[in-house]
């Protein structure tokens, strides 16, 4: 972190202003240290002049201003600032001392609780290799052992930062307060103990040798284990024992029953170790209330964004109280978590307590399109059981054809491509052409080369003239060849199987299929719905310079007539004509 020595005029001025830069410049901020100089003429030095550890000082007393200060700015500031540096920043050594007694006096639980996850940190260890002897066999044996991360001394000058005394003292007495509110107060202690334990974050628990030097958490959550030995200065797993023995064993237990707010604590705690400890303790301690749990207990767990939280949720949830009574949106609201630990839960819930004649057709198609399985794999079945009895209900249904779960996917073209040849028309079957998945791209181009009201159907032509599927254009030029030859010379199919092979070929002729299509289109308005299409995609394949007869002989036409003006605005946009 870089730090320097700063203003104190400027600092209180931004303070006092609740300007931006505050935050930035309290973090640099280093007080200067005082020194007496010793010594005479050439042969002088500097020492730091000798003061007691609470002796006023300017930094000091900003400090007991700042946690007095009841503005909401001043407290967000305070407590961000305990949350990234407190007992760590150089320099600051006073401020963190006189806002740490400040708030003591004035019984501040939730400053001190910031402190105890601050204070936490002050300590780290890493760990080393190293040999031992082993004189049972007489070999040298290679062992993980803690080292402390050695902390600076007390000298001001070359090591502004607390001594390990210092730090142990500031922990020990930040627990301490709660200790004692847990006997007067367990209300209180609950609530400001399970603020702290929110506070704390992977980043400070993430590895082992970081774990066990977090005193205060221990104490909090192990406090009766017999896995780790605790005492003033620290904590050690007893020998023979290892992290994986550690079981929740809180400090002032009774205090914690209250499954609202475990519950509660679980949601907002970002730390994994945490919210397992509590949730271990729930399950071993709370199992009576967990078999009475209502749905409104359980509807913040299920949003969590923590997986952990979720599945403990989801295991609870098929016994909750109140799922009998949930409404289709409050369903629905559930169903959108989409949760792979919470689905089959829910799918299974749903078969139990909810009736299918509650949910309509579209609903049910919706949810066979989800990506999890077990709620697709519901929704099918209730979309079959409703069954398809004419256009309108296959244009809902059509898009079950398109889930992402294969399970469902296969099915549903089974069921619903019947049903597209009896009722469907050339728009559905298109859809399923331009569909990004293999099986049912090849379902629809067999119903269009088996299908006579669909085989000749210019609508689906253009639609796979343009697709960016491989498999789809070629079995489109094989089917335009198949058909070209068997249509008469002067149809409109033949001139659209025609073109669309010279556009697929690369041939030369493209060029001379998209002048005479212009000059048809000319010459016959009546044919230009059925042809300007075929036009566009066209007009796409060809260079610009290959394009300007075409456009020259549309444009004329259209200028001499409003209609087919207006048909060319339709089927060809980019096209303009003032």
């Amino acid at each position: 972190m870089t730090t320097k020595p700063g203003s104190m005029l400027l600092l209180e001025e931004l303070f006092e202003h609740e300007d931006p830069r505050f935050f930035g410049e309290i973090v640099a901020f280093r007080q200067a240290p005082e020194t007496t100089k010793h010594g005479q003429g050439k042969h002088t030095w500097e020492l730091p002049k000798k003061r007691g550890p609470f002796a006023p000082t300017r930094l000091g007393a900003f400090g007991e201003k700042w946690a007095r200060d009841s503005r909401p700015w001043a407290r967000q500031m305070l407590l961000r600032w305990i949350d990234e540096t407190a007992g760590a920043a150089p320099g600051q050594r006073p401020l963190v001392k006189h806002v740490f007694k400040a708030a003591e006096a004035a019984r501040d639980a939730e400053l001190i609780a910031a402190f105890l996850v601050a204070f936490d940190r002050l300590f780290r260890y890493s760990l080393k290799r190293s040999t031992r002897w082993d004189w049972r066999t007489s070999e040298q044996r290679e062992i993980a052992v803690l080292k402390r991360v050695k902390t600076p001394g007390t000298d001001p000058l070359r090591a502004p930062t607390f001594s390990s005394h210092t730090r142990a003292h500031l922990r020990r007495r930040a627990l301490r307060f709660f200790r004692e509110m847990g006997r007067e107060d367990p209300a209180a202690f609950r609530r400001w103990i399970f603020d702290a334990l929110a506070r704390y974050e992977d980043a400070h628990v993430g590895k082992p040798e970081d774990l066990v030097a977090s005193w205060s958490l221990m104490q909090l959550l192990h406090h009766g284990s017999d896995a780790i030995a605790l005492s003033s200065r620290g904590g050690t797993i007893v020998h023979g024992r290892s992290l994986k023995d550690l079981r929740p064993a809180p400090l002032h237990a009774e205090a914690w029953r209250d499954l609202d707010a475990l519950l509660s604590l679980l949601v907002r705690a970002r730390s994994l170790y945490v919210r397992r400890q509590v949730a271990m303790w729930i399950e071993q301690e709370m199992k009576g209330e967990l078999e009475s749990v209502s749905i409104a207990m359980l509807r913040p767990l299920l949003a969590c964004p923590h997986a952990d939280v979720v599945e403990l949720a989801s295991r609870l949830f098929a016994n909750a109280r109140g799922i009998e009574s949930l409404s289709m949106s409050e369903w629905d609201a559930l169903l959108a978590l989409d949760h792979p630990s919470l689905t089959a839960t829910l799918a299974t819930s749903m078969r139990a307590h909810v009736s299918p004649s509650r949910v309509d057709l579209a609903t049910c198609a919706r949810w066979a399109c989800a990506s999890a399985a077990p709620i697709a794999e519901l929704g099918l079945a209730w979309a079959r059981d409703k069954g398809v009895k004419d256009a309108a209900a296959l244009e809902i249904a059509l898009p079950i054809t398109q889930a992402p779960v294969g399970t469902v996917r296969a099915p549903s073209l089974e069921w619903l491509m019947p049903l597209v040849i009896g009722l469907g028309e050339p728009r559905h079957l298109r859809d399923l052409l331009d569909s990004r998945f293999d099986d049912v791209r090849a379902r629809a181009l067999d119903v269009l080369a088996g299908t006579e009201r669909f085989r000749d159907e210019p609508e689906l032509w253009a639609a796979l003239a343009e697709t960016p599927y491989p498999d789809a254009r070629e079995r489109l030029i094989t089917h335009l060849e198949a058909r070209s030859s068997t249509l008469a010379p002067q149809s409109l199919r033949h001139v659209w199987a025609t073109t669309l092979l010279a556009v697929h070929r690369g041939s030369r002729a493209k060029r001379s299929a998209l002048t005479q299509i212009a000059t048809r289109i000319a010459q016959g308005e009546q044919e230009a719905d059925a042809l300007l299409p075929l036009l566009a995609i066209t007009l796409r394949s060809v260079r610009e310079a290959e394009r300007r007869g075409a456009i020259v002989a549309l444009v004329r036409a259209a200028i001499a007539s409003p209609a087919l003006r207006d048909a060319v605005r339709a089927h060809v946009p980019s096209l303009v004509i003032e």
